[in-house]
């Protein structure tokens, strides 16, 4: 079990987290979210939300750091407005978000495998608006083949639920 997810434990949608919600939104609501990260990490957003929602699922990258990482981000509730915006903006800045197709397929050659936290696939309620997700936490490296099988278990078993919710 992870310390940082708890039973009944709330994440804010704050840049770079929740991205299997945020790609499926209309264009406003995915620029507004993307207008709250730091300007660095923007363009990445923007591209790894499309990817997101093209292959159903997002990718939490795996770094020495992430668990350090998502403790402060889901710390920052109880911080002052300007102290959050300051701290969340530096973690998103030390991040490298998700994973591009390229950089799974550069993975795929090298024989290196995929360091992955989480794979998150979203589930959708009868009007298709994302609602929860359903996520597995594997926090090991994956061989390209097991991440993409692993990818779409967790895709069809949201889309299963989805399918219960129209």
């Amino acid at each position: 079990p992870h310390p940082w997810l708890r039973n009944g434990s709330r994440i804010r949608l704050r840049p770079p987290i929740c991205r299997e919600f945020i790609a499926f939104d209309p264009d406003d609501d995915r620029s507004d979210w993307i207008g709250r990260a730091a300007e660095s990490t923007r363009t990445r957003l923007r591209m790894v939300l499309d990817v997101v929602a093209d292959r159903g699922y997002s990718i939490e990258r795996m770094t020495d750091d992430h668990v350090a990482m998502i403790e402060a981000l889901s710390s920052l509730d109880t911080m002052s407005d300007t102290l959050r915006a300051r701290v969340g903006d530096l973690l998103t800045e030390l991040s490298v978000i998700d994973y591009l197709p390229e950089e799974i397929d550069s993975c795929a050659v090298e024989g290196t495998g995929v360091p992955v936290v989480t794979i998150g696939a979203p589930v959708f309620d009868a009007a298709q608006r994302v609602i929860a997700a359903i996520v597995v936490c594997p926090n090991r490296t994956l061989a390209v083949d097991e991440l993409h099988r692993l990818g779409e278990a967790t895709r069809a078993a949201a889309d299963g639920i989805s399918r219960h919710l129209r």
